[in-house]
């Protein structure tokens, strides 16, 4: 949600990790109810919901980039160098990283 844009369960469940729809179901219900992203139906599709980070969400976004880095350092498998490229650019990319969630998920 925060690297990749995805917003849809569709879009989630059709990520290169395959997690099966009842584990994916499962874990954003659980997200919703920690109130680190909420579900809105989407006004475009009567069968689509919209999720979205919250304050509380987007918090960990310091902790995702950092574990992230970490893991592509140590682990050539990791298939995620932008977290790399985010630390290596420093606090002011971060932020500018932060804003911009900040405007696609609406948290004011």
């Amino acid at each position: 949600m925060m690297f990749a844009g995805k917003r849809h369960f569709r879009e989630f469940l059709q990520s290169e990790e395959s997690i099966a729809s009842n584990v994916l179901a499962d874990r954003l219900n659980s997200l919703v109810e920690n109130g680190l992203v909420t579900r809105q139906d989407d006004p475009t599709h009567a069968q689509k919901a919209i999720y979205s980070l919250t304050e509380k969400g987007l918090g960990l976004l310091p902790v995702l980039v950092a574990m992230s880095a970490w893991t592509q350092k140590h682990d050539p498998r990791t298939r995620r160098p932008e977290a790399v490229d985010l630390i290596g650019r420093g606090p002011k990319t971060l932020r500018h990283l932060e804003a911009q969630l900040r405007r696609d998920h609406g948290i004011d």
